[in-house]
């Protein structure tokens, strides 16, 4: 995987330990934010210090390729999208701050790296899910190209709740996406 991808607006790179105060500040600790994350808001700095050391762990083992999320010419993050690679899935996620909501970032990402994960001879279908009541990750999904393909009943524990979450199951094969960019 690259260690930058570009897009017409914005800039993914590899994630770096000096990220944490800026996950930190712009979206981890932020309740509302991670309401449907499969992670608990960050009660601390130490806590992001410990989401980076495992997911530069897993770049190093090329099973996890996570990017920061910044607007093109701008050092201020605004979210992190990453893929953990298991077998020929990729399975996608990203968190995006609650300032830069509503502008289409996660689409143009996610679209991004679609190319990059299909770039892996191995990966031959891309997936991601979300919380039934996330509708907007959902719209991102169906924008970046994934096909809803069902629900999971009872699939994801989220802290944010109770009980085991039903999620929607969104998938994209390389055929299918190659016939698409022909």
């Amino acid at each position: 995987m690259t260690p930058i991808i570009e897009t017409n607006r914005l800039s993914l790179r590899r994630i770096e330990r000096t990220d944490a105060q800026g996950i930190f500040e712009a979206y981890a600790q932020d309740p509302e934010v991670t309401t449907y994350m499969s992670w608990a808001p960050h009660q601390s700095l130490e806590d992001t210090f410990q989401f980076l050391d495992l997911v530069l762990q897993h770049w190093e083992e090329k099973t996890e390729f996570t990017y920061i999320i910044l607007p093109k010419g701008q050092s201020q993050l605004i979210g992190c999208m990453g893929a953990s690679i298991k077998g020929c899935r990729a399975h996608c996620g990203y968190v995006l701050a609650r300032q830069a909501w509503g502008n289409g970032y996660t689409t143009e990402a996610f679209r991004a790296l679609i190319p990059e994960l299909f770039g892996l001879e191995e990966v031959k279908r891309i997936e991601a899910i979300c919380d039934l009541q996330n509708i907007a990750s959902a719209r991102v999904m169906e924008k970046a190209g994934l096909e809803h393909e069902g629900i999971l009943k009872s699939f994801l524990n989220i802290p944010a709740f109770e009980e085991a979450r039903d999620v929607h199951m969104y998938g994209l094969a390389k055929k299918s996406w190659q016939t698409l960019i022909q």
